[in-house]
C-alpha cells in the first residue's frame, strides 16, 4: 500500500511540476506583449543640383482656332400673361379649356400658399413682351378677360388637353 501511495505522490508531483513549467513563464512575463524599439530617423537626403540646359527652348507656332468658343450669353427673359388665380380647380380648368379652344397656348401653375393651393392660369411663354401686350388687348376685347404680364417661371406646370 505504501508503494501505491508513493506512486500517486510521484505522479502528482510530476503533474504539478509540468503545470508550473507551462504556466509560470506566462505569469512572470510583462503585460503588453509587444515591445517598441526606438530607432534614429535618418536625416533628409539632399537633392542633387541640376544645371539648366544651355539650348534655347523650342518655340511653338501660334495656332488660331477656326471656330473659337464664345461665352454663352444668358438666356433672354421669357414672359407670360397671367389671366387668373383660382382656389377652385374646376374654375381654373374651365378658363384653361376656354383659352385653348380660342387657340391660345394656355397652362396652369399650381402654388401652395398660406391659404392653400392656388392655381394660376397663364398664356405664353413669349420672348417678346410686346407680342404679349397685343394678345392681352385682344383678349380684353374678345373674351373680356384682363391679365397682367409677369416673368415666366417654369415650376409645377400642368398643361391640359381638351377632352
Amino acid at each position: 500500500m505504501q508503494k501505491i501511495n508513493l506512486k500517486q505522490r510521484i505522479i502528482g508531483a510530476i503533474v504539478l511540476l509540468a503545470l508550473a513549467v507551462i504556466f509560470l513563464p506566462m505569469l512572470l512575463q510583462e503585460s503588453g506583449g509587444t515591445k517598441i524599439s526606438l530607432q534614429k530617423i535618418p536625416s533628409r537626403p539632399t537633392a542633387p543640383v541640376v544645371k539648366a540646359p544651355t539650348q534655347t527652348p523650342i518655340q511653338m507656332p501660334a495656332v488660331q482656332l477656326q471656330n473659337p468658343v464664345q461665352a454663352a450669353k444668358p438666356a433672354a427673359p421669357a414672359w407670360s400673361l397671367q389671366l387668373g388665380a383660382f382656389a377652385n380647380e374646376k374654375n381654373a380648368n374651365a378658363l384653361l379649356k376656354r383659352l385653348q379652344k380660342a387657340g391660345y397656348p394656355a397652362y396652369i401653375q399650381i402654388q401652395n400658399g398660406q391659404a392653400g393651393k392656388i392655381m394660376r392660369v397663364y398664356i405664353g411663354p413669349e420672348l417678346e413682351r410686346a407680342k404679349l401686350e397685343q394678345e392681352a388687348s385682344a383678349l380684353a376685347q374678345k373674351m373680356q378677360i384682363k391679365g397682367k404680364i409677369v416673368p415666366f417661371k417654369a415650376i409645377n406646370t400642368r398643361l391640359q388637353a381638351e377632352k
